[in-house]
């Protein structure tokens, strides 16, 4: 019986092998970890806090039957909040934002349009970028208190620790 257990065990093994995993595992991003890589980061960004009004059906759909389709292209939104400065999320604004979704593989990121958002977006050739990829990075939907308050403290220089790493 352990005999063919184990000739079992060796035919399972074998067929996970030969067939690649298709399932893409994002971990949940955190607005401290974010805070950092943006600031770490060559390009210039902005912390926004408000909603982004576009068309949300040009964002690229679930998973996408074919590889190799290329990343969708840019989306021109509006943005209407608040942008962080010295004092927190303080000065109201309205700005024109272009959202860049990408995907990995067949899958491809995108955001709600409409909704309270926690945004990072950096400056190139006189606009302002969000990238949008399959995982979501740099974007939180209906931030909690709690990582608006985060994302403060982190500009202000104060405590900036990603969760788990306290």
């Amino acid at each position: 019986m352990n005999g063919r257990l184990i000739r079992w065990a060796w035919v399972a093994a074998a067929f996970m092998l030969a067939h690649p995993v298709s399932a893409l595992s994002c971990l949940r991003p955190d607005v401290a970890q974010m805070y950092l890589d943006a600031a770490s980061s060559d390009r210039v960004y902005s912390v926004l806090l408000g909603e982004l009004s576009f068309d949300e059906s040009l964002l690229p759909r679930g998973v996408r039957a074919g590889e190799g389709e290329g990343d969708p292209g840019p989306i021109a939104a509006r943005f209407s909040g608040r942008f962080l400065g010295q004092g927190g999320f303080v000065q109201a604004t309205e700005l024109p934002i272009v959202i860049e979704p990408s995907c990995s593989g067949p899958w491809c990121g995108g955001l709600p349009a409409n909704v309270e958002a926690l945004l990072f977006v950096y400056q190139r050739s006189g606009s302002l970028i969000l990238e949008v990829p399959a995982c979501g990075d740099w974007h939180f939907h209906v931030p909690s208190a709690e990582d608006v308050a985060r994302v403060e403290a982190c500009h202000a220089g104060g405590p900036c620790a990603p969760v788990g790493r306290r």
